[in-house]
């Protein structure tokens, strides 16, 4: 079940760039997405690792694909993440220019 979860965050996070791109979601409302789908999954990452001291468990998150059952689910995470942030830094390239 965590793993389509994972697969249904990455999904979003690639409709959504599509959808801001053209036209189809205002700034705004892609800003507020974006930015809540890195929060929650990053935030689901880390409370699966609640008996590690909270650096060691963003070390493990971030940079230990081996600290999880699937290494794919660590590609996955970091794709739905670059994804989010790109989307979050074209609203503001878009904003500046």
């Amino acid at each position: 079940m965590a793993q389509l979860a994972q697969l249904l965050a990455l999904a979003v996070a690639a409709l959504l760039a599509v959808a801001y791109r053209s036209g189809l979601v205002g700034p705004d409302s892609a800003l507020f997405i974006a930015y809540a789908i890195g929060a929650l999954y990053t935030g689901q990452q880390l409370l699966s690792r609640l008996d590690m001291p909270l650096g060691a468990a963003f070390e493990a998150v971030l940079a230990r694909p081996e600290s999880r059952a699937n290494t794919w689910t660590y590609w996955v995470y970091l794709a739905t993440l670059a994804i989010s942030a790109a989307v979050i830094v074209q609203i503001l390239l878009d904003a500046l220019g």
